[in-house]
């Protein structure tokens, strides 16, 4: 028996992006024996992880914090968190409800899958800055989008070049559904996108 015949057409469509590719090849090297020092994958230095404050949190932490932290939560993250995050925000000028406007996700993985699934329809035309981070592309391909790339440089997408293609998309009697950009520490630039644009 094929356990492929069991596929949805969008499960068989799924292929591992680059950046599994690359992680599963270091995987492998380590396995071998071969000292790795991985600059893909949003890998950290292990050596920089703060274990130790970690350890003493979970010392002393107290029934009721445990009773809290191996129980299931809300779709949306842990309630606090999100009332806190919601006062930091405010903070930076950006009112949110924190009970119906406010998501905590796992990872930046999860929100860009979920925000592909929620907002992007075959065929929508969405933009991207390129070079961008490559697990970005494999979230919104899953919702065989038109991507159209437009260049970065140093201070990020250019306004101009930006213009031309919107009015290029317009023209072909499509409208731009979203822009994809990352204005701090872009992905695999390290650029900032400055005040001005």
């Amino acid at each position: 028996m094929n356990p492929d015949n069991f596929y949805s057409k969008l499960g068989a469509s799924y292929q591992p992006g680059v950046l599994t590719t690359v992680v599963l090849a270091a995987e492998e090297l380590k396995r071998q024996g071969k000292k790795i020092i991985g600059l893909t994958g949003g890998m950290y230095d292990e050596e920089s992880f703060p274990w130790r404050e970690v350890k003493q949190i979970l010392n002393d932490a107290t029934e009721a914090d445990w009773k809290v932290m191996l129980q299931y939560g809300g779709t949306r993250g842990y309630q606090p968190l999100r009332e806190e995050l919601s006062e930091w925000m405010k903070g930076h000028g950006v009112n949110v409800d924190p009970y119906k406007e406010l998501m905590v996700m796992t990872g930046s993985q999860e929100a860009l899958d979920l925000v592909a699934r929620v907002f992007i329809d075959p065929g929508d035309v969405i933009i991207v800055g390129s070079p961008t981070y490559l697990s970005a592309l494999t979230a919104f391909q899953t919702c065989n989008p038109d991507i159209r790339e437009e260049m970065l440089d140093k201070d990020g997408m250019i306004p101009e070049a930006l213009e031309k293609t919107v009015k290029k998309v317009l023209a072909e009697g499509k409208k731009v559904k979203f822009l994809y950009i990352i204005p701090s520490f872009q992905n695999p630039m390290s650029s900032m996108l400055t005040m001005e644009r």
